[in-house]
């Protein structure tokens, strides 16, 4: 799933390995605990949100590949366009964005 590489003994960078659901999950997570001060600075958090348009779309940024991914709500079904699926880890983000927010 995720590989963990510490770095100066205090955060942990976590890297998506297989693009499934759950990682996307433990990254809006990991993205939701920095954004409240919580927990890892968002440099060692690979997907961050960018834009939220609630019930249409959710626009992704992937800090290590310095991408922009763009994830759809077609009645109520997300989409990712960057991998054209219902099942990777930018829909699984998307999700929990969708449900939290």
């Amino acid at each position: 799933m995720f590989t963990s590489e510490s770095n100066n003994n205090y955060f942990s960078t976590l890297e998506i390995r297989n693009n499934i659901l759950e990682e996307g999950r433990e990254c809006f997570t990991h993205w939701l605990s920095a954004e409240e001060g919580n927990g890892e600075r968002n440099n060692y958090i690979q997907l961050s949100l960018k834009i939220f348009e609630k019930d249409s779309r959710i626009l992704i940024h992937d800090n290590f590949h310095n991408i922009d991914i763009e994830v759809k709500f077609d009645n109520g079904v997300p989409v990712c366009i960057l991998c054209n699926t219902y099942d990777c880890a930018h829909i699984g983000f998307a999700v929990c964005a969708e449900q939290n927010l």
